[in-house]
């Protein structure tokens, strides 16, 4: 009979973790939506130099064919290029390709957004 007790609590304190888990988790997902719908989702950035808002995107310097190339060569000179190539990454402006890009809510994109 004690047994029975004890495990009907934990099934009870388990299922309580259950729903506040589901609670926060709901919680961030309306959240999430909420600024969908406020517009944050696409101009969270804007850049300096055209002045675009919007999203950054992700430049790998170098060319994957010749990174293909050096690894089916030699192991050394494909893997001192690949290290090279993902070391110089940068998010940049997609119009423009420079990595100029500024928050949105930063005093500097907050004056490039009232010029613009």
């Amino acid at each position: 009979m004690g047994i029975d007790i004890a495990a009907a609590k934990k099934e009870k304190e388990r299922k309580i973790a259950q729903e506040k888990k589901k609670q926060a988790r709901d919680k961030k997902i309306q959240a999430g939506i909420e600024g969908f719908k406020k517009g944050y989702r696409g101009t969270s950035h804007i850049c300096t130099m055209c002045g675009r808002p919007g999203r950054p995107k992700r430049f790998i310097s170098g060319n994957i064919l010749l990174e293909i190339f050096l690894w089916c060569l030699f192991l050394l000179p494909g893997l001192i290029y690949s290290i090279w190539r993902h070391m110089s990454t940068f998010y940049g402006c997609p119009d423009c390709g420079t990595p100029t890009m500024v928050r949105s809510d930063s005093p500097v994109g907050k004056k490039l957004m009232a010029e613009s």
